[in-house]
């Protein structure tokens, strides 16, 4: 699904994007210390393989400071189940505010840490993906990554998993396990 970019910027928020739909400058590959999130890379790694884990449920990632709506709406999003959608209302009115749809939908655009926050399940109330990273184009790169998660996803899910080959996330302790 091409190269995903993983880091922490200077607040200690998660940040990540694909290398080719980044909108933002990264630091230079030799500034790059792959243990600085370990723990979300690892979960990020063994999802990317199938495994059936939810990035989303890794709660050692800090999100960054945003609007109050759109902090509930990334927290709502995140609770969304692997394999599965909502629309745009839902999403708003799970985050508490069920008139507030282009707003819920406006959290997602700005949404500075996907899979974390997997806006990539949040799509139109007629069952159209929607758009994804500012892309509305059915045709865009942005626009055929969501797709290809939301398929990946699918095939994650109905996959049986070997428990050996799977890492829990531990819910309780909030941390990745």
């Amino acid at each position: 699904m091409g190269t995903y970019l993983l880091g922490l910027d200077r607040q200690g928020a998660t940040r990540a994007q694909w290398a080719e739909l980044q909108d933002h400058p990264w630091p230079p590959q030799d500034q790059y210390d792959p243990s600085c999130c370990q723990p979300i890379a690892e979960v990020l790694q063994h999802y990317f393989q199938g495994h059936g884990i939810d990035p989303a449920q890794c709660m050692t990632c800090m999100l960054p400071e945003a609007p109050p709506f759109y902090a509930a709406c990334w927290n709502a999003c995140r609770m969304i189940p692997l394999g599965h959608t909502i629309n745009y209302s839902q999403l708003a009115r799970n985050a508490g505010n069920s008139k507030a749809i282009r707003a819920a939908a406006g959290s997602m655009r700005a949404n500075t840490a996907p899979l974390l926050v997997p806006c990539h399940r949040v799509i139109s109330a007629n069952g159209s993906v929607g758009g994804f990273a500012g892309a509305v184009d059915p045709t865009s790169v942005e626009v055929q990554l969501k797709i290809r998660l939301l398929e990946f996803e699918i095939v994650c899910i109905s996959t049986p998993i070997k428990p050996d080959r799977n890492r829990a996330i531990n819910r309780e302790s909030a941390v990745c396990a």
